[in-house]
């Protein structure tokens, strides 16, 4: 993969409109300076002082940055300062020198892109690392990592144009053994509820978030999200990824038949619970959208999950694949040695190559689309067990299989909840409209 010389900095001075202007190509052939971690926030003055002097000019060709970390913190102090912003404040870097406030403006917009640039470059040594894999890689090139301009803002919408607008920075996270973003999560989540014929609820990380944030507000409107469907019993389950300590990624899932509650962590060896304010989050949301909620089994039960190696960031990655797995999805178990192609995976749908259908199975590329009728296939429906490989620590749980076709739907329901202890969901082919939004 061949790329043209780098035009080093655009000749429009740095603005909202500066970043745009790095072609995908200049940016993977882009020189990458050093951060210094010496090169520390030291203070502000009204005056240049006597150490070395960066001109505004001068911060576009610096061969050595700051840590993110330390402009962020000039940053801060300069907002929380007493300057009047008059254009004579100046930011001190200890080993770097001194510049003025649109020097440390332009200085945070070129470590923005210096960021970027440095997650495309190993992303896409990532992505050209993968044999066999010449189609997505040529495809990819060329409607993102070509001479097209914006590459940072590019946006991907893999639910449609009602779902989550997905940039590229978010995208590279699937790369090597890098934690996802909540995008890239959101993103996934919104492609399987797409599937899902209204069968199980997937609940995103904001709204989780909202749920915990308003723990104590008995009139936030989200304690009635989806009651309808719930007590009618059009939804089997939900399922939620919890954002745990700032960097992790857990499983939740809501089984609404066994009416029971069940949560797994990646990297708990059998040991993490479900954390404190997610579960009382849920509680409450069950209390306000099921019939007789005192009757749930009020521990959460241990779901059995696939482990990380330390230092990985794969958390989601293996949540999400074992909720793929948990609705029927026909995919393989994450392991550490399929990890890799189950992130590239991943990748492929969410930048619209591949189309998966957890409810048919079925998992086909852009090109397949255009020889297939998708509307025969969009009807395929596969009897199985709802949970193929469950996983779960219970002795109580076990596949059990959907009841017949030919059974009456009253019956079908009634077996359904009268299997304690089993993933029992019914497998009725009729598509359902979920009424609430994601």
């Amino acid at each position: 993969m061949s790329h043209s010389t780098p035009v080093m900095v655009p000749e429009a001075t740095p603005n909202n409109d500066w970043l745009p202007q790095y072609m995908a190509s200049d940016l993977l052939a882009l020189s990458l300076p050093a951060r210094s971690d010496a090169a520390l926030f030291e203070s502000l003055q009204t005056h240049r002082g006597k150490g070395r002097v960066i001109n505004d000019d001068g911060i576009l060709t610096l061969r050595r940055l700051p840590s993110v970390g330390a402009i962020l913190k000039a940053k801060q102090e300069l907002s929380n300062s007493d300057f009047k912003g008059d254009g004579h404040e100046f930011v001190v870097f200890s080993q770097l020198g001194t510049m003025s406030r649109e020097g440390l403006r332009r200085l945070d917009i070129r470590s923005t892109l210096i960021n970027f640039a440095a997650e495309l470059q190993e992303g896409v040594e990532w992505l050209f690392s993968f044999e066999q894999e010449e189609e997505y890689q040529a495809w990819l090139t060329e409607r993102v990592l070509g001479n097209n301009t914006n590459t940072m803002n590019h946006i991907f919408r893999p639910a449609g144009e009602s779902g989550a607008a997905i940039k590229m920075p978010a995208l590279l996270t699937l790369a090597e053994e890098n934690y996802l973003n909540d995008k890239v999560i959101q993103g996934v989540m919104q492609v399987f509820n797409a599937d899902s014929r209204g069968r199980f609820l997937y609940l995103m990380p904001l709204r989780l978030q909202g749920m915990i944030d308003h723990i104590n507000d008995e009139v936030y409107v989200g304690w009635d999200y989806c009651k309808e469907p719930i007590q009618t019993g059009t939804i089997e389950a939900a399922y939620a990824l919890v954002h745990m300590n700032g960097n992790h990624w857990g499983l939740a899932c809501i089984n609404f038949f066994e009416r029971r509650v069940y949560f797994g962590d990646s990297m708990d060896n059998g040991q993490r619970r479900l954390p404190l304010d997610a579960e009382q989050a849920i509680w409450k949301w069950l209390s306000r959208v099921t019939h007789r909620s005192n009757t749930w089994i009020r521990n959460v039960l241990h779901l059995e999950m696939p482990q990380q190696n330390e230092g990985s960031g794969s958390c989601g990655v293996i949540s999400l694949n074992m909720m793929e797995r948990m609705v029927g999805g026909d995919v393989d178990q994450w392991s550490v040695s399929t990890s890799k192609d189950q992130r590239l995976r991943l990748l492929k749908i969410l930048t619209g190559f591949e189309r998966v259908s957890s409810f048919t199975h079925l998992f086909t590329n852009v090109k397949a689309r255009k020889m297939t009728n998708m509307k025969m296939i969009d009807s395929i429906v596969i009897d199985r067990c709802c949970c193929p490989n469950p996983h779960v620590e219970h002795d109580s749980l076990r596949r059990s299989q959907s009841p017949s076709r030919s059974q009456s739907s009253s019956r079908s329901q009634s077996s359904s909840r009268s299997q304690k202890g089993r993933w029992s969901f019914s497998n009725e082919t009729e598509t359902h409209s979920v009424g609430c939004s994601l």
